[in-house]
């Protein structure tokens, strides 16, 4: 299921009312300060509007089940399940076998964040390699 939320504070109240979690919940699962999740909301002061930091959205998504980047840009599948498989790795460049070695609960899955988020900060539209 691909949704498209495009602002961060729909996605954490949506993470919060899902976990029902309060503000100071949210920040313990993320690493982060409860005025971090508050900015996220979009209350306060500063509104953050993306989570650019990968470990922070890897907390989220560990805690949740949903993606790290639906979390912390808005786009792709919502939740980690529906993320593209291994088997069907977008990027030709990247050797399979190296990636298929990583540890799939943790170093895969830094690896195919980390080019994600980055694809998407910098506008880049990933398609998967056909050739």
């Amino acid at each position: 299921m691909r949704l498209h939320m495009s602002e961060l504070k729909d996605r954490i109240e949506k993470l919060k009312a899902v976990m029902a979690w309060n503000d100071t919940q949210m920040a313990k699962a993320a690493g982060v300060s409860r005025s971090a999740v508050s900015q996220w909301a979009g209350k306060g002061s500063k509104i953050i509007h993306t989570i650019g930091d990968v470990e922070v959205a890897l907390n989220l998504e560990r805690e949740t089940g949903y993606s790290a980047l639906w979390i912390a840009k808005g786009v792709g599948p919502e939740t980690a399940k529906d993320r593209v498989s291994a088997e069907s790795w977008p990027f030709s460049s990247i050797d399979n076998q190296k990636v298929r070695a990583l540890d799939p609960d943790r170093e895969r899955m830094q690896l195919e964040t980390a080019i994600l988020l980055s694809a998407a900060q910098l506008g880049l539209d990933v398609k998967k390699d056909e050739g």
